[in-house]
């Protein structure tokens, strides 16, 4: 089992703050709860990286699609446009991208 120490080196690793001129990720956060949206973009923020929200998949697909991201936080059940569907478009149209679907 990982210590507190090493759970914190973990975390330096994966997690650090960009240097000054480094370029950060961005990320795009497709969340339609408000409080779970803000948790993700604050914590990820916090963490250094461009934090960008939208609160439908046909906003996520656009949003995407105009400034493509480094990676996406996709939550399944939302508004307009499941996660499934936006998942879907995405792959076809941007190509690789990673995504993180929540459920």
């Amino acid at each position: 089992m990982a210590t507190a120490t090493d759970r914190q080196k973990i975390v330096k690793e994966n997690f650090s703050v960009p240097e000054a001129g480094e370029r950060k990720v961005t990320l795009l956060v497709v969340e339609d709860d408000e409080n779970i949206s803000t948790a993700i973009s604050e914590y990820f923020s916090r963490a250094g990286y461009n934090v960008k929200t939208v609160e439908d998949g046909l906003n996520g697909v656009k949003a995407a699609l105009d400034d493509p991201p480094d990676a996406v936080v996709l939550d399944l059940m939302l508004p307009k446009m499941d996660g499934l569907a936006v998942c879907k478009e995405l792959r076809e149209k941007v190509g690789y991208l990673p995504i993180l679907m929540r459920g």
